[in-house]
């Protein structure tokens, strides 16, 4: 599913946590209901009830009452989030923070425009002065101004924002092609290449016996092929002396 505070998390019949390295478990259904009584047993023995977000390393649960919560990989403890709070990665948190702003712009921009009908309607009925009048009229054409460039702003971050979500999008289903590609030896590869002044080799122990003074990059087709790393350091040769 995911990896969060340096621990693997998979489904396996339960929501498991393992350190990859030791392989010891370090959550699961037992530990995660017991830090937090609102999921006592409601949390699902089906895998597509559980989501991980790479964006933030957490997991949303959707328990078995319908609720959903958000579960911190770091503490183990699972807040309750309401559906429309939800969001995958930064961008659209932040696209849903800035259409609550237009939202409540909105609604400011609704209580001047009434305010401004009240008084034209006092001034119609000669209740206020009509220098009252037309300072309730510059006042609002001020407000709406305002208004105005505020959410045009919001307009071209949310344009913005949207971009990036699109390349967001596109990098998490490269990530999750990777991911549920299978690998096969016949896509393991041998490879020599340098980096840092190093020279680096995954080769078998024949390989080693003649290696190459060119990079290459070739497929091992054999399940009994294994492969191990080599290192050495790299130094400048005088092409004019003889090999």
């Amino acid at each position: 599913m995911g990896t969060g505070n340096g621990n693997a998390w998979v489904f396996i019949g339960e929501l498991l946590a393992f350190d990859p390295f030791t392989l010891e478990k370090t959550a699961d259904r037992e530990m995660i209901e017991a830090k937090n009584p609102q999921l006592k047993g409601k949390m699902p023995g089906e895998k597509n009830y559980y989501e991980y977000n790479d964006a933030n390393d957490e997991i949303l649960i959707t328990a078995t009452d319908g609720m959903k919560y958000t579960l911190s990989t770091t503490s183990l403890l699972a807040t309750a989030i309401d559906e429309d709070d939800i969001a995958k990665s930064p961008a659209e948190a932040k696209i849903k923070e800035l259409k609550k702003a237009a939202a409540a712009l909105d609604e400011k921009y609704k209580s001047y425009y009434e305010r401004y009908r009240v008084y034209n309607k006092l001034y119609s009925e000669k209740k206020i002065s009509y220098a009252a009048y037309l300072d309730s009229g510059r006042n609002f054409n001020l407000q709406q101004d305002s208004i105005s460039v505020m959410k045009r702003n919001i307009r071209d971050e949310i344009s913005d924002l949207d971009n990036l979500k699109r390349s967001e999008s596109d990098r998490e289903r490269e990530i999750n092609s990777l991911k549920s590609g299978s690998k096969s030896y016949s896509s393991i590869c041998t490879a020599v290449d340098t980096f840092n002044g190093k020279w680096y080799g995954l080769l078998s122990s024949k390989d080693l016996e003649k290696t190459e003074i060119h990079f290459r990059y070739r497929s091992v087709y054999t399940e009994t092929a294994r492969n191990k790393l080599y290192t050495a350091t790299v130094s400048l040769k005088d092409s004019t002396k003889s090999r």
